[in-house]
């Protein structure tokens, strides 16, 4: 299971983006991992792995706290694996017909500096139910409305041949409301996935093959918003350990998109993409690396995009509650121009040109952790981008240079506590960041100074009903001329969901 969640926790600013039950998943999976799991926790926790890969991420996440309160949930687990047999890779037999949903209010805030506040409120509502099939996992409806949106959602999963073939469909139609250019970002979106794999057969390796084809249009494009058409797919081999402990998986990504109504902007990308896991008794460590490559039909200059990322952590276990570890991101582009160009002396010419850059940021990390819930974390990240001023084509200078970013180098020392509770998942961080951007006149950044602070916290105070919070604020420091890369930003939102039966 490619769990891009586990990339997700280098970061904490993401951690607002990402759905509550998700990232306790990812977090609680990572620790059962790093805590020597024996055969039956090995069992539960793959079907539930097969769950998140599937998205079902509520039931994943009941599965594996069960683990925690064996006498009390072993009966959940047992009907759990008995009336989800053709979810998981267990002998298929007819699922009893189920339906499940929940009703979820929230209210949002945001203030952000230079766009002014924003209060809204939304109400969303999703049904699912299990036919009696052994090849229809699920179908689902959801419906959202807002103060700026209104949508609804269908999509059904399906499988067949022992989960080695899985079908998935999905169509959703919105209603944008009170938008600056009137309602012209109305759009429709449609998708499909089919994957085929041959995980069922427990072999040392696995071949996995997902193709996913979508497409949306807009009821009036603009920039920004354009109607496009795409395929995707990423055969791969894939890995895993018996005890989970251990995976690798070698893919290689293709993705061929296109625009109708600007019919010079598609482009078609592809590259290698490696991904690995590895939680040893005391050590611990977590690997991604991909390579792509961007060729475009051209309708502006750019004809060549290459861009390599890289992520990694490694953690070493220097105590029953202590480890020390580093995480690191690394990324470079290389961008291939024919454009005409103006020099110094007004003369307009033909050039070919190529514009790089590169980031990287480097995280050590001191973690304590205690009765496998609560976790300290003080770190701090050293970030750095470094993107070329180019001045000259073929030795003549050019009247406006060209680069692809601004450099920076970022300083964040930073403080955080995880509670990871059967009830309560709590993420909370605070950092203080130094932003310094080099002098050239015709950058139109500043260095500047900030405070920040980033959380999530989902509280399942009953089966039926839960609460989750998130929030992000960033302040600026020192207020200058030029606002620098740091803003002054805060953005908060309170849920309250409602599930049945």
């Amino acid at each position: 299971m490619a769990i891009s969640l586990i990339s997700v926790l280098t970061g904490t600013a993401v951690h607002a983006q990402e759905p509550p039950d998700s990232l306790a998943y990812s977090q609680k999976r990572k620790q059962i991992l790093g805590s020597h799991p024996d055969e039956r926790h090995t069992l539960i926790l793959g079907a539930a792995d097969d769950l998140a890969r599937d998205g079902y991420f509520p039931e994943a996440l009941d599965l594996i706290y069960g683990l925690d309160d064996s006498a009390a949930t072993a009966k959940l687990q047992r009907d759990f694996l008995s009336d989800n047999s053709s979810i998981l890779a267990l002998p298929a037999l007819p699922a009893p017909t189920r339906v499940i949903g929940y009703v979820q209010s929230s209210m949002d805030y945001e203030d952000w500096d230079g766009l002014g506040k924003a209060l809204g409120g939304k109400v969303r509502g999703k049904l699912e139910w299990t036919p009696p099939s052994i090849h229809i996992d699920r179908m689902m409806a959801i419906f959202q409305g807002s103060d700026n949106n209104a949508y609804f959602d269908f999509s059904g999963k399906g499988s067949g041949f022992n989960r080695m073939f899985k079908v998935e469909s999905e169509g959703l139609v919105e209603k944008k409301l009170w938008q600056t250019y009137g309602d012209s970002l109305d759009r429709v979106f449609i998708q499909a996935r089919v994957e085929a794999n041959t995980r069922p057969l427990a072999r040392p390796l696995s071949l996995v093959v997902p193709i996913r084809v979508e497409a949306e249009q807009f009821r009036t494009d603009r920039f920004g918003s354009l109607s496009s058409r795409s395929i995707w797919a990423a055969p791969g081999l894939e890995s895993i350990s018996d005890d989970l402990r251990k995976s690798l998986n070698l893919s290689w990504e293709l993705k061929s998109s296109s625009y109708p109504n600007a019919v010079a902007t598609g482009n078609f990308r592809q590259g290698p993409v490696v991904w690995g896991e590895w939680y040893g008794d005391r050590i611990s460590a977590d690997l991604e690396t991909r390579y792509q490559t961007y060729d475009y039909v051209r309708d502006t200059s750019l004809y060549l995009q290459r861009e390599l990322e890289t992520r990694l952590s490694f953690f070493v276990r220097t105590g029953s509650w202590l480890k020390v570890g580093m995480r690191s991101v690394g990324a470079t582009e290389y961008d291939d121009y024919r454009d005409s160009v103006y020099l110094k002396s007004l003369n307009r010419v033909n050039a070919e040109y190529r514009l790089q850059g590169s980031t990287w940021s480097l995280q050590p990390q001191l973690v304590g952790e205690w009765n496998q819930t609560y976790t300290f974390t003080v770190a701090t990240i050293y970030s750095r981008g470094s993107y070329p001023v180019l001045t000259q084509i073929n030795g003549q200078e050019l009247e406006l240079s060209k680069y692809l970013d601004v450099p920076y180098e970022d300083w964040r020392p930073s403080l955080g506590l995880t509670i990871l509770a059967k009830t309560i998942f709590l993420n909370l961080s605070f950092d203080y960041q130094t932003n310094t951007v080099p002098y050239n006149p015709i950058y139109s950044f500043g260095s500047s100074r900030g405070m920040g602070v980033n959380g999530n916290m989902f509280w399942k105070i009953r089966n039926w009903f839960e609460i989750d919070f998130t929030c992000m604020a960033e302040h600026r420091l020192g207020k200058t001329e030029q606002a620098g890369r740091i803003q002054d930003m805060t953005s908060l939102s309170l849920g309250i969901t409602s599930r049945f039966p």
